[in-house]
C-alpha cells in the first residue's frame, strides 16, 4: 500500500467519457452531485498495472464538516489476481468545501470499489466515533459502511460523474 500527503489546492479537473456498470447490473449514467468552487481535487495516479482507464467523480460530506480535516480516499480493485489490492491518498483538506473532487489515473479493466474517509473528529485516526466515512453509491443520509455492502464497478473504460455521498460514524 502506499499513501501520499499532500496539501490540497482548488484545481481544475478534466473528466473523461463514462461508462461502466455496477454489480447489480444498472447502468451509471453520471452523477447528480454539483460542487463549489472551492472544492479541492484528490489524485491517484493508479499502480494497479499499466491501465490508460481514469474514474473520477464528487464526493459529498455531511453539512457538519470542519473546514480543516484530513482525509482519505481509496480505491479497491476487487478483481486484483491472485487477491484484492488496494491504493490510498491521504490529505489535509483546509477548505470550507462539503465536497471533495477525485480523479484516478492509471486503471485497468476490472472491477472496482471506492471509498472516502474524513477525521472529523481530529484524533489523528480514521474510522472512530464521529469520523465521517462511505463507500461508492452511498448519500449523506444514507451511506454505505460496510465493504460488505459497498457497490462494485465493473471498469471497462473511463468514467466521470461517478458521485457519492459519506455520512457520520456511530
Amino acid at each position: 500500500m502506499r499513501i501520499f500527503a499532500i496539501i490540497l489546492v482548488p484545481l481544475l479537473s478534466f473528466f473523461f467519457l463514462f461508462g461502466c456498470s455496477t454489480d447489480d447490473g444498472s447502468s451509471l449514467t453520471g452523477g447528480d452531485i454539483v460542487p463549489d468552487a472551492d472544492a479541492p481535487t484528490v489524485s491517484i495516479d493508479s499502480y494497479f498495472g499499466d491501465g490508460d482507464l481514469s474514474i473520477s467523480g464528487t464526493v459529498q460530506l455531511p453539512d457538519s464538516a470542519s473546514a480543516a480535516r484530513s482525509i482519505m480516499f481509496g480505491i479497491n480493485k476487487t478483481s486484483f489476481d491472485p487477491y484484492p489490492f488496494s491504493e490510498f491518498d491521504a490529505t489535509q483538506v483546509t477548505t470550507t468545501s462539503k465536497y471533495v473532487n477525485y480523479v484516478v489515473t492509471g486503471l485497468s479493466t476490472g472491477d472496482y470499489t471506492l471509498r472516502m474517509q474524513v477525521d472529523q473528529s481530529g484524533d489523528l485516526e480514521y474510522g472512530t466515533t464521529g469520523d465521517f466515512d462511505g463507500y461508492y453509491n452511498g448519500t449523506v443520509s444514507a451511506p454505505i459502511q460496510s465493504s460488505g455492502s459497498a457497490t462494485t464497478i465493473t471498469l471497462s473504460e473511463s468514467m466521470s460523474n461517478v458521485d457519492f455521498g459519506i455520512g457520520t460514524l456511530d
